[in-house]
């Protein structure tokens, strides 16, 4: 695989700043993936929902013509909407198109095929947060662990 699309959800300037697109860089430069301004899609979440937004994101990318072969959705909620837009145009995941994404929610392991993911730990991420906002830290730790659950769509 070597060209890696990333899907949102949010506004351009929230993306550029996410731990999951700063992941999807670094990715795209440790395996040496042609790098494309095209392929990074946003959005406009929460003005529309997320399974909206994967839908638009895999129609825009398709439609466009632009080149891909795997998708990082920054939600396992993205995904299913992505899917969709990819077997509207004949693509088959994974056959033509893999695809993973985050968060683990259950759906993502009821979708046909089942959606491939990363676990994070969204409690401990809430709990630094209100320290943050407490003033209890000063700062986020620059690593955070999860856990890949590998399923049908790689």
């Amino acid at each position: 695989k070597r060209r890696l699309a990333f899907v949102s959800g949010t506004p351009w300037g929230f993306v550029k700043s996410d731990g999951r697109y700063l992941a999807y860089q670094k990715l795209v430069r440790e395996f040496g993936m042609e790098e494309d301004p095209r392929l990074v899609v946003d959005g406009d979440y929460p003005i529309t929902k997320y399974f909206e937004l994967g839908y638009r994101a895999g129609q825009k990318l398709l439609r466009e013509q632009i080149p891909f072969d795997s998708v990082f959705c920054m939600t396992d909620m993205i995904a299913p909407g992505v899917v969709r837009a990819l077997a509207e145009f004949g693509k088959k995941v994974p056959d033509d198109i893999s695809l993973f994404s985050c968060d683990n929610v259950q759906l993502s392991g009821m979708l046909s095929p089942s959606v491939s993911t990363l676990e994070g730990h969204g409690k401990e991420l809430a709990r630094l947060y209100i320290q943050y906002v407490l003033g209890q830290v000063k700062k986020f730790p620059e690593h955070f662990t999860a856990e890949f659950i590998r399923r049908e769509s790689l």
